[in-house]
Formats: C-alpha cells, structure tokens, sequence
C-alpha cells in the first residue's frame, strides 16, 4: 500500500470513530470509543512525524510541514487532557467536540494541499514510504497493546489471586468436609460392627439352645424308645403267660375225662 492511500485510510478511520462516539448511548461506552481514537491518533501522528513529513519537506515543502506538525500538537494535547477525564464529567464532552474540530480541519488541509504535493514524488517512492509506515505501525500498535496489558496486569493478579484464595477455601472446605463424612463412615462401620457382634452372641446362644433342645429331644426320643420296647415285652410276656395259663387249664381239663374214661372202664370191668 502505498503512503498516501494509507494516510487517508487512517482518516477515514477516525471519522468513523467520531460518529460512533457521538451516537454511543452512555458515558462507559463513549470513554471506550475514545480509548480506540487516542490510539488512531496517537499512532497516525507519529507516523507521519517520523516517516511521512521528512520526505514530502524534502519536496520543499518545509512550511506546510511545520504548520501540520503545529496542529498535531494541538491534537496530542487535547488527548492527554480527556484521557484524565471521567466519562461522566461534563469537560469531557466538550473537549471531545474541540478535539473532533481540530482533527477535521487538519485532515482537510492535509487532504487538499499535502497528499497532492507529494504524490509528484512518484508511485515507487510512495510504495517505499507505505511498506516504512507499514512495518512502523506493527511496531507502534504491539507497544499500544503491551502497554494496555501491563495497566490491566494489577486488577487481573488481584481477580487471579482472589479466584485462587476462593479455590483454596473450597478446597479446604471440600476436604473438611470428606475427613467428617470418612470419620462418620467410620464410626458408623464400628457402631454396625458392635451391633454385629451383638447380634450374633444372642444367634450363638440361641443355636447352642437348639443344640441342646434338639440332644435333649433325642435323648427323650430314645429314652421314650427303651419305654416303648418295654411294653412290647410286657406284652409279649402277657401273651406267654396266657398261653402257659391257657395250656395249664387245657392240660388240667384233658386230664380229667382221662380219668373218667380210665374209671369208666375199670368200672366196667367190675
């Protein structure tokens, strides 16, 4: 890009800026705007200070040059004087309009008397001049930024240090926490443990008792055995008994019509 398509790039970039600045709804996002044309500013003056305006005084020009590096001063002012402004204060608004009137007459006399002076320096020079301003604004831009950085490194260490103060509270709370419900656990195992142990002396008492019921209950069954095989000889000698008796009784019957039968006879014989 060659330096004069780039100077009026910068330009059409701060009046967009301004017209955003002036239609922002509240106070916060005007100094936000006015952050992004400090740094447009700030960098485009700078640029054509160092790069820019020594070649086109070397055109003769030398006039032209010192009146536009007059108005930058203004400009540079007028921004180091909102910078100190709250948003809110009411300077700050009107400083803005200064500022806004100041940067258009300037763009007005550069566009209309110094970009055509030096445009008869020829397109090859103006391409060598752009790819200067180019790599000097890389530069400018990554110094804007490292600087912004740096002024917010204070609030985010503090944010940091909050967070990791928090996390560790947490933690210690999170691990207060497990030590208690471990040291319950714990408790709970031996409470349960001690209730087991409980439980099953009662269950061996009781299964000893059933043990001893159940060898009482046989010894019953076999002492109630031996009582009933009593019985049985009992009877069985009941029974022999009858018999004997029975026989006895027979014997004593059949022995009688024996006699008679013998004494019949030997009466007969008589």
């Amino acid at each position: 890009m060659d330096a004069i398509q780039m100077i009026r790039d910068d330009h059409r970039r701060v009046q967009t800026l301004f017209r955003d600045f002036e239609e922002a709804p509240d106070a916060q996002t005007k100094k936000a705007i006015f952050d992004n044309i400090y740094i447009e500013l700030d960098v485009h003056t700078t640029l054509e200070e160092e790069i820019f305006y020594p070649s086109v005084q070397r055109q003769g020009e030398r006039e032209t040059v010192r009146h536009a590096e007059e108005e930058h001063g203004l400009v540079k002012e007028l921004l180091n004087e909102m910078v100190k402004l709250d948003a809110k204060d009411s300077s700050f608004e009107s400083k803005f309009h200064v500022l806004k009137d100041n940067v258009q007459d300037h763009v007005a006399e550069e566009e209309a008397e110094m970009l055509p002076k030096a445009a008869e320096a020829g397109m090859s020079r103006l391409i060598q001049l752009g790819e200067r301003m180019e790599r000097r604004k890389e530069q400018l831009m990554s110094a804007t930024n490292g600087q912004r950085r740096k002024a917010a490194t204070p609030h985010r260490s503090a944010t940091t240090t909050r967070r990791r103060t928090t996390t560790g509270s947490t933690t210690a709370r999170k691990s207060a926490t497990s030590r208690a419900r471990a040291s319950t656990a714990r408790k709970t195992t031996a409470t349960r443990a001690k209730s087991g142990a409980k439980a099953s002396s009662p269950r061996k008492t009781t299964a000893s008792g059933s043990r001893s019921t159940s060898g009482r209950a046989r010894t019953a069954t076999s002492r109630t055995g031996t009582t009933t095989s009593r019985p049985r000889a009992t009877a069985g000698g009941s029974r022999s008994t009858a018999r004997a008796r029975a026989t006895t009784r027979g014997g004593s019957t059949r022995n009688k019509p024996a006699g008679r039968r013998s004494g019949s006879r030997l009466g007969g014989g008589r």
